[in-house]
């Protein structure tokens, strides 16, 4: 696991390109910028490990640059964590962040019914319990075999349920849906939960419009997520977090996979193998897993 700097600035003349360039070569980084010869602007953009380079001095000399003009735009770089095969080979269990690089892995669900409650009154947090069956079209499936439906809920196909049979996966319950055709899909829900978080993980703290003062799960979300070694001996291939997460108001738990399903998944050709958001890989119908760290 690693932290890369994203760098995005646009030079307004092409005159200034060797005073750019020779501001990143003083730190070793030899980057081609994007020519615009019809507005005679250059576009750069590029990405560096943290632990390789000293961050805060270029971005000192990148906002000296723009201070004299050489730049027609420069921000703050993006700060952004990347995983290593070591981490993938390690971690027992992985959330499931995605079943495809689409909106379309992402569906809502009709006929919501359920009871809301209200977990924070300063900042309306809130968790809905499902008290009905989820009611979701078969053709919003499109091809792929699991969704995610209303944030909460995971959908899957009968085709995929009998894949999960057949290899043995444990720690899960299936529900119908009803879909309104012969099609048979089930709502997935795991029977085990995570413990606690282990002490170490980082938390950042919430800069955005919906900070609440008062909720920790409001005010507070982990960067990365640490567990204790015991974890190692959960005999369940589906498992969701003992901490709520946010999606706007609401809250929920996300749910994870084992390593063993992962390897299925794989094997099987159903995704391939994809460590963040910007794999080359990363297809409308691949799955983003994401690793967590033992303590």
């Amino acid at each position: 696991m690693y932290y890369t700097y994203d760098y995005y600035f646009w030079v307004e003349e092409t005159k200034y390109q060797g005073m750019v360039n020779d501001c990143l070569l003083k730190y070793s980084i030899s980057t081609e910028p994007t020519t615009y010869p019809l507005f005679d602007t250059l576009k750069y953009e590029f990405s560096i490990p943290e632990h390789e380079y000293n961050i805060p001095a270029i971005n000192h000399d990148l906002m000296a640059l723009y201070q004299r003009g050489v730049l027609t735009t420069y921000g703050e770089p993006h700060r952004h964590l990347l995983f290593e095969k070591d981490d993938y080979e390690k971690s027992p269990f992985f959330f499931v962040h995605s079943t495809g690089n689409s909106s379309k892995a992402f569906i809502e669900s009709k006929h919501k019914r359920g009871k809301k409650k209200i977990i924070c009154e300063t900042c309306g947090a809130f968790t809905f319990d499902q008290t009905a069956p989820l009611t979701v079209h078969s053709k919003k499936m499109g091809k792929r075999l699991m969704v995610n439906a209303d944030t909460s809920y995971w959908i899957i196909t009968n085709s995929f349920a009998e894949m999960l049979k057949d290899w043995g996966m444990k720690g899960y319950q299936l529900k119908e849906v009803i879909t309104g055709s012969d099609e048979i899909l089930y709502q997935l829900e795991p029977t085990a939960t995570l413990p606690l978080r282990h002490l170490s993980t980082p938390l950042f703290r919430r800069e955005d419009a919906e900070r609440c003062t008062n909720c920790t799960v409001m005010s507070h979300v982990p960067y990365v997520n640490y567990y204790d070694q015991s974890i190692c001996e959960l005999d369940t291939d589906f498992v969701t977090t003992y901490e709520w997460t946010t999606d706007g108001k609401k809250l929920y738990k996300s749910l994870l996979i084992s390593k063993k399903l992962r390897r299925h998944l794989l094997a099987n050709r159903i995704t391939r193998e994809v460590t963040n958001d910007r794999d080359k890989v990363y297809g409308h119908s691949d799955w983003w897993l994401i690793p967590i760290f033992l303590i």
